[in-house]
């Protein structure tokens, strides 16, 4: 499982010890945000889900500048979302959920 981290920058906790009635550590700004020790680029939203008695969940959505994706992996798809299509047309068929052991070499 990943670990994810949010901590207060010194920036800001230097403000709050100046200022303890003002609104810092109320902005994204004022917090790093590592997934497992690495700072994602372009964050634009986290979501947390902690609950008692189930597992921590966290979605990290962010920009990219690029993308950059293998043609096999790309035939798999397609190859998927017409098996999904042939399936919902006829509700008897079944087809398999790709998992990632069946790019697992892909990386």
């Amino acid at each position: 499982m990943a670990k994810l981290e949010i901590k207060l920058t010194e920036e800001a906790r230097k403000r709050k010890e100046e200022n303890p009635l003002s609104s810092v550590g109320l902005k994204c700004s004022d917090y790093h945000v590592l997934i497992d020790g690495h700072q994602p680029t372009h964050l634009t939203d986290l979501k947390l889900s902690m609950r008692v008695g189930e597992l921590n969940t966290a979605t990290a959505t962010f920009a990219v500048d690029e993308i950059e994706i293998d043609a096999d992996f790309l035939a798999a798809l397609e190859a998927k979302i017409e098996a999904d299509k042939v399936a919902a047309s006829s509700p008897e068929e079944t087809t398999e959920d790709m998992t990632d052991e069946d790019h697992s070499d892909e990386g």
